[in-house]
């Protein structure tokens, strides 16, 4: 028989969200502002969307975690002005779960 519940999903979640941080931790603003080309996304947007994308699937789909980590993640428009906002919001995701 598999795993019920949650608890599978959230094995290993920790050493994933301490891989993010710590690759991200100590770049510039200029090396988070980098795109590996004109039309793609830069290191801070990608960043924002993984750990959105987690707080966005655990709360809005699974209806699991805290609505006010959800809310951190939610923004009016993706741009440059945001990028303090979404990696506060990404260290206090990984200490809160």
């Amino acid at each position: 028989m598999g795993p019920t519940g949650l608890s599978h999903l959230y094995e290993g979640w920790a050493g994933h969200q301490e891989l993010l941080t710590s690759a991200l931790r100590d770049l510039t603003p200029a090396q988070l502002a980098l795109r590996t080309a004109p039309h793609q996304w830069t290191v801070w947007q990608l960043a924002g969307h993984i750990a959105g994308t987690r707080a966005y699937w655990f709360h809005d789909v699974l209806g699991e975690g805290d609505a006010a980590v959800r809310d951190m993640f939610r923004v009016e428009r993706s741009t440059a002005d945001q990028r303090g906002r979404i990696f506060r919001a990404i260290d206090s995701a990984r200490r809160h779960g």
